[in-house]
């Protein structure tokens, strides 16, 4: 337990100290002018400003009040955008109700606020994602800020909070603690469909923990329709989810979704989101069957919440490379269990590169280009009739692909490696085991609550 407590404080002061140190260099690069994660991470700027819009009783989904609010908060930066270009805010009104208690903030100190609280989340994730397995502490250390620092950080992503939550669901299974379990379940949600595969694994698999989780879910329902009532949630599921799938499909470059390849190989849109959607189906019902297994066979409650969302991360209509981060969890608590061991830390190193976010933010500027037309025109013809920040999204998508100079063939060689690396941990998961010594795997026995 005494060298444990100090790898924990150990892995704490390296994210403190890497915080500290990347915080005045991305200063330096993403100076007034110049985007960066403290001047304009491009995820949080979206989620700040739909919180924003939110806190003001506006729907946060629609073109017009975002774009204001995305103009003003880059301004603080000296910097601007195309015109009428919207990045839209795709989370449900109860994770938009959360951003919209950090919009008291200047735009600028709410970026340093997050960015801070997003090193803080990988530190407690690694923490908790080290007493998941036999892994050594430095290769989970490694691997997880690897996946989750380069994944997220530079684009104010929400996935490290997510990671911590399902980590500490995990942990807090394998002790006996349903309810604590429950909570941190629902911490997954902010990234809603990798989380509702945890809370599916959760209410399946756990029979006690089904009361809880009604509760959970009557909160979250509370918190939407106190944030933005019946016909925002309505337009929420009914309009937005569709809209956004679509103006997501032709993005090959970014997306690792069944649904953009079925697009990128000819099918039309429509169909290719339905076998998309069929497909995530199909993966967590599939998640949910060797997550039994492995629960059995080991007689560990982890397998529970991680498995399912390691499932839902191969195909699908709507995957992003710093997501597949809450694949490793899964990989981690297999460690205590495989026989396979090489290919599991071959899997998870593999897993670990965000490989299309590192190629994009960090060598972008290295990467072939087409020459393109300015798309002003294309964004001011579509921002008349724009009701959804969608409508414009849509076709600045299709603008930054054409202006990708990578073949769909290179494309796709970047998204091989981690799409090989879950089906090793698929191959893993279903191989010969053993059977880990119950006094190194799970936690102190506790009075189940």
């Amino acid at each position: 337990m005494k060298s444990r407590a100090v790898g924990a404080a150990l892995a704490l002061a390296f994210l403190v100290a890497v915080g500290l140190f990347v915080a005045p260099l991305a200063g330096k690069i993403a100076r007034p002018g110049h985007a960066g994660p403290l001047t304009d991470p491009t995820d949080f700027a979206a989620f700040y400003c739909g919180g924003k819009v939110l806190a003001r009783h506006a729907d946060p989904y629609r073109a017009t009040p975002l774009d204001a609010c995305e103009r003003d908060a880059l301004g603080e930066s000296n910097m601007t955008i195309w015109p009428h270009l919207v990045a839209p805010a795709p989370l449900p009104p109860y994770a938009l109700a959360l951003f919209s208690l950090v919009t008291f903030l200047p735009f600028r100190a709410a970026c340093v606020a997050f960015f801070f609280g997003s090193v803080a989340a990988i530190g407690i994730g690694i923490v908790l994602a080290a007493r998941l397995g036999r892994f050594p502490f430095a290769f989970v250390a490694l691997a997880s800020f690897v996946s989750l620092g380069l994944g997220s950080l530079a684009l104010g992503q929400v996935v490290p909070i997510a990671f911590a939550g399902l980590c500490a669901s995990a942990l807090a299974l394998r002790a006996g603690r349903v309810r604590a379990a429950t909570a941190f379940v629902f911490v997954t949600l902010i990234e809603p469909h990798v989380g509702i595969a945890a809370v599916a694994g959760l209410a399946l698999l756990v029979p006690r923990a089904r009361v809880p989780i009604c509760i959970g879910v009557a909160a979250l329902a509370a918190l939407s329709l106190a944030a933005g009532g019946v016909a925002l949630n309505v337009e929420y599921v009914a309009r937005v989810l569709p809209a956004h799938a679509q103006s997501e499909v032709a993005n090959f470059r970014a997306q690792y979704g069944l649904s953009t390849l079925l697009y990128q190989l000819g099918w039309s849109s429509d169909w290719a989101l339905r076998v998309g959607a069929a497909s995530y189906a199909a993966m967590l019902a599939l998640g949910l069957a060797l997550a039994r297994r492995l629960r059995r066979a080991f007689d560990d409650d982890a397998f529970a919440v991680v498995t399912p969302c390691a499932a839902v991360l191969f195909g699908g209509t709507f995957v992003h490379d710093h997501q597949m981060s809450l694949a490793l969890p899964f990989a981690f608590v297999l460690a205590n269990y495989c026989a396979s061991r090489v290919l599991l830390y071959a899997a998870t190193i593999v897993l670990a590169v965000p490989y299309q976010t590192g190629i994009d933010g960090y060598l972008g500027g290295l990467l072939p280009r087409h020459p393109v037309a300015d798309p002003s025109a294309v964004l001011a013809r579509a921002a008349p009739t724009a009701y959804l920040a969608e409508d414009i999204w849509r076709p600045w998508i299709a603008y930054v692909n054409g202006a990708d100079g990578r073949s769909p063939a290179q494309m796709l060689a970047y998204k091989l490696p981690t799409w090989c690396a879950l089906v090793a941990l698929g191959v893993v998961a279903l191989g010969p085991g053993r059977r880990a010594e119950p006094a190194r795997v799970r936690a102190a026995p506790v009075a189940a609550n």
